[in-house]
């Protein structure tokens, strides 16, 4: 007689929190609020945003978070934006914390240059960090 072995209880995190390369993010899908919260370090530059400044979209490569680290939609010159590609992910209900790798994506896009060729660049960063389940 074989025994079956009990599958372990899995839950969605809601909060991600990661750093490499010299910047760190937390990502938090809701709060106590029930907004989003999003903040940004680099150095000693802390970006903080929360609910329509944050842009997700659900994709097949996971779903991608994206701040204006500009500060204004429509800013003139140069405009500099984040996406963190946040993966399918579950956790242990036990723990409630499990490890993660993921990338983050910096675009940069001149709005003054109407030029032929290229105008907007990209440079992605690998993070890890936690994947947590927390209760708000």
């Amino acid at each position: 007689m074989t025994s079956v072995q009990a599958q372990p209880v899995l839950v969605q995190p809601n909060q991600f929190i990661l750093s490499g390369y010299g910047i760190g993010v937390t990502y938090e899908t809701t709060s106590f609020t029930g907004t989003p919260r999003f903040s940004f370090t680099r150095g000693s530059q802390t970006l903080n945003f929360v609910g329509e400044e944050i842009h997700v979209e659900q994709t097949q490569l996971g779903q991608m978070v994206t701040v204006n680290l500009s500060g204004n939609q429509k800013a003139v010159g140069t405009v500099e934006t984040l996406t963190l590609l946040v993966p399918a992910i579950t956790v242990p209900a036990t723990t409630k914390s499990a490890p993660m790798n993921t990338i983050a994506i910096f675009s940069t896009r001149s709005t003054l240059v109407k030029t032929v060729g290229q105008s907007q660049t990209y440079m992605s960063v690998s993070l890890s960090g936690t994947a947590n389940q927390i209760d708000f």
